[in-house]
């Protein structure tokens, strides 16, 4: 066993500290329109008033694109804590965020030390952790990349002390933990039910029937935010955009378009009225349209979802293979740096033009407090570095993000599935969960609407650790060898 970690753990310490220096530089900042959603939860739970965007005229009522009580939650016990001491909001949040980055990080290195002992190479996949630069860019954005990925590798922690200890308390937050995941983004779902497989076939061949019902805990979650979309929005919705996201997936990436389908036709109905052409884009450019023409937002949702519905029961196998094809493609994908500029002024810049919309102004609001902020004596030499590093950053993803490692990932899986089958499911579940959340973030992303790779971001670091698991057993079996033939 390799106790100390030696240079590994002081390279890892680092690396945190250099991050910390270069992010307190850094101001935060909106990505796209999903940040103004986001806070404009926040907004509406604060005031009673909800803004929709201006570009949907005959949007009138609240939301329920994002669930309250996933990211916008966050953001709004951050907007609390800023209140309760007189603190601006934007600096809880940003730094609310790099804890859980820092705390990522080190979850890491926990979960690889209690599966491989080995605590020199823990660190180093720790240190890949860092390096991979969208983690760290991620955490000076109002978007929840981080916060999903600080989610997802604490719920695979609480099952690895689950795993050594197995009490009721820490199946019960493992189970809670899990169901929070499906309100951070829905493309997770997936990967809180490969928790719930492995725990009810764990319990029932240890022939523990009545820990199965702990799994319920799992829905607790979803239905607290049932709970308040009831009080707040009249309905018991957990959350809408579905139509939207599967109209991007399926009409306009598949470009399966269900021309013999009722809805599609009373679409086509519905443009020609207007002397217009339906246009096969994404689900903004059919909802401004539908909009214009006096239809709501759950209407247009509706009617994007039934004709995406319809195409998929026409063509299942074909929603599937590309489906299954997405996960390779997208996964090549490189997850670009964003919102990263090379001057302070120019992220000043940024966020003025975003409060030009109605809909992001509570947000642009507090972020542009960040004006009055002291200016640090480096700061613009660091942000300079930044931007440099972020550039170079892009290279280094080709080594990860290619075919080959695809394939690797993929043979990892088998070999996990082979070996936790034939240990008749006792030994090697947190390999198999981690590889199969990783698998099944990869999955979600592609299923439910056209993936952009940041949704697969807290898939990447699962992926590098479940390479990494055979990594070390290929070098203990070498370390083996290698004592039997000196001995």
């Amino acid at each position: 066993m390799d106790n100390s970690g030696g240079i590994y753990r002081i390279a890892f310490i680092t690396i945190i500290i250099i991050q910390i220096i270069i992010f307190s530089c850094l101001p935060l900042v909106h990505m796209m329109n999903d940040s103004g959603w986001y806070y404009m939860n926040v907004h509406f739970v604060n005031t009673g008033t909800y803004i929709n965007e201006s570009r949907y005229p005959s949007f009138s009522e609240p939301s329920q694109y994002y669930p309250f009580l996933g990211y916008s939650g966050f953001l709004f016990l951050c907007d609390q804590i800023a209140s309760l001491f007189h603190a601006s909001t934007f600096y809880i949040i940003k730094y609310a965020q790099l804890i859980m980055y820092v705390l990522s990080s080190i979850w890491v290195v926990k979960i690889m030390q209690a599966v491989t002992n080995r605590i020199s190479f823990s660190y180093i996949i720790g240190i890949l952790f860092l390096l991979y630069y969208p983690y760290f860019n991620y955490t000076n954005l109002v978007m929840s990349e981080i916060y999903a990925s600080f989610f997802v590798l604490s719920t695979l922690l609480l099952f690895t002390s689950y795993y050594k200890d197995e009490t009721k308390i820490k199946l019960s937050l493992l189970c809670l933990s899990a169901g929070y995941l499906m309100l951070i983004k829905p493309v997770l779902l997936p990967a809180a039910f490969c928790l719930a497989l492995l725990l009810l076939i764990k319990f029932i061949y240890a022939k523990k029937y009545k820990e199965t019902l702990f799994i319920l805990l799992i829905l607790v979650a979803p239905l607290f935010q049932m709970g308040f979309s009831e009080t707040h929005y009249g309905n018991s919705k957990i959350q809408s955009g579905l139509g939207w996201h599967l109209w991007d997936r399926v009409i306009f990436h598949d470009q399966n378009i269900p021309k013999s389908s009722k809805h599609w036709k009373a679409l086509e109905e519905i443009y020609a009225s207007h002397q217009k052409i339906i246009p096969i884009g994404y689900w903004w450019d059919i909802a401004k349209d539908l909009s214009e023409f006096g239809y709501n937002e759950a209407e247009t949702n509706m009617i994007c979802e039934r004709i995406a519905f319809d195409a998929i029961a026409n063509r299942p196998f074909y929603y599937i293979q590309n489906t299954l094809m997405m996960c390779y493609e997208n996964f090549l994908q490189l997850n670009s740096y964003n919102a990263v500029y090379a001057h302070y002024e120019e992220y000043i810049n940024e966020i003025e033009i975003f409060s030009s919309e109605q809909q992001h102004k509570p947000l642009t609001d507090e972020l542009l407090k960040q004006k009055k902020l002291h200016v640090h004596p480096m700061r613009e030499s660091i942000i300079s570095f930044n931007f440099k590093l972020a550039e170079k950053s892009e290279r280094i993803y080709l080594v990860f993000h290619n075919p080959f490692v695809f394939i690797l990932f993929i043979v990892c899986g088998l070999i996990a599935n082979y070996r936790f089958i034939m240990s008749r499911f006792k030994k090697y579940q947190t390999e198999w969960l981690i590889w199969m959340t990783a698998f099944a973030i990869l999955f979600g992303s592609n299923m439910a609407e056209y993936s952009q790779a940041r949704l697969m971001l807290p898939a990447v670091i699962l992926m590098i650790m479940s390479l990494g698991f055979e990594i070390e057993k290929l070098f203990s079996l070498y370390q083996i060898k290698k004592n039997t033939s000196i001995n």
